[in-house]
Order: structure tokens, then C-alpha cells, then sequence
């Protein structure tokens, strides 16, 4: 009867340990998961910037953007401002996107081990997740701050393309 007894507390800690590894697992994959959100999120901005500046290019170099007169219609200033505007926000949305910002990428052994009651009760500890848990809210916030901006860096980019279609239509 004891052995059974025994056999079954072997078998709850054994059952815990796992409950806690595969928690521990799953954090550390949401850390590396924000971790590829957040370089692809820094590509797509750095796309929306190179895109705002070969349209704005791409204006001037067709004719769009008209400033001699003595050549036909010119460009209308309001729009030459907007664009102007509109690039130099965009310039600044990416500065703020790529910025380097304090992220947990991954567990530091270092931090745990302050974390845990006791550091030698066994590799999991219940404190090591929780605070993983924790750095991924932190990223996760940290990251959907900077989603925001993209939304706008992207918006203003549509704003720009409409800003040229405008002008040349009025002019």
C-alpha cells in the first residue's frame, strides 16, 4: 500500500513537472514568435518608407510635380506641401518603429534565478513562467504600440498616392 502511495506521488510530480515544462515551452515560443513579429513588422515599415519616396520620385520624375511654368501647368503648391509633409511623417513613423526598444527575446537564466524561491527546486519553476508570461504581455504591448504606427505610416501612404492624383487632376 505504501509502494502505491509512493508510486502515485512520483506520478503527480512527474505529471506537474510536465504540466510545467510544456508551459514553459509555450512561453519561451511566444517570446520567439513577437520576436519574428517585430523584425517582420520593422521590414514592412522600412517598405511603406521606400515606397513613399519612389512614388514621391517617381512624381517629380514623369512631370508631375511641374514647377516652370514656362513648360505648362504647374504643380499646385498645397499638394508639393502635402507630399512634402506626408513623407517627412512617414520618415519619422519609421524612426519610431525601428527604434531599438527593451524586449524580451528569450528567458534569461540570470533573472529566474533571482525570481525563484528556491532556484535548485528542480529545471521549472513555476516563477520562470509566470515571469516569461509576463515579458511576452510587455513585447506584446511594446509591439501592437509600433502596429499602430505602421497602420498610419501605411494610411498616410495611401494619402500621398491620393495627394498626386488630386493635384494632377486639378491642374
Amino acid at each position: 500500500m505504501a509502494e502505491e502511495s509512493g508510486t502515485a506521488e512520483k506520478t503527480q510530480a512527474e505529471l506537474i513537472e510536465a504540466r510545467m515544462k510544456l508551459a514553459y515551452d509555450a512561453a519561451v515560443n511566444e517570446l520567439t514568435r513577437e520576436d519574428t513579429t517585430l523584425g517582420n513588422l520593422r521590414n514592412r515599415s522600412s517598405g511603406v518608407l521606400t515606397i513613399a519616396a519612389l512614388i514621391t520620385s517617381f512624381a517629380a520624375g514623369i512631370g508631375f510635380i511641374q514647377i516652370d511654368p514656362t513648360k505648362g501647368t504647374t504643380f499646385p503648391n498645397w499638394a508639393a506641401i502635402a507630399l512634402l509633409v506626408i513623407l517627412a511623417v512617414i520618415v519619422a513613423l519609421n524612426v519610431v518603429i525601428m527604434w531599438p526598444i527593451d524586449f524580451a527575446f528569450g528567458p534569461n537564466a540570470g533573472a529566474f534565478l533571482l525570481d525563484c524561491e528556491n532556484p535548485a527546486d528542480g529545471p521549472i519553476d513555476r516563477q520562470m513562467v509566470k515571469r516569461l508570461i509576463e515579458c511576452a504581455g510587455e513585447n506584446s504591448r511594446k509591439i501592437n504600440s509600433r502596429v499602430k504606427l505602421f497602420q498610419v505610416a501605411v494610411f498616410l501612404l495611401g494619402a500621398e498616392v491620393a495627394i498626386i492624383l488630386a493635384a494632377s487632376l486639378s491642374t
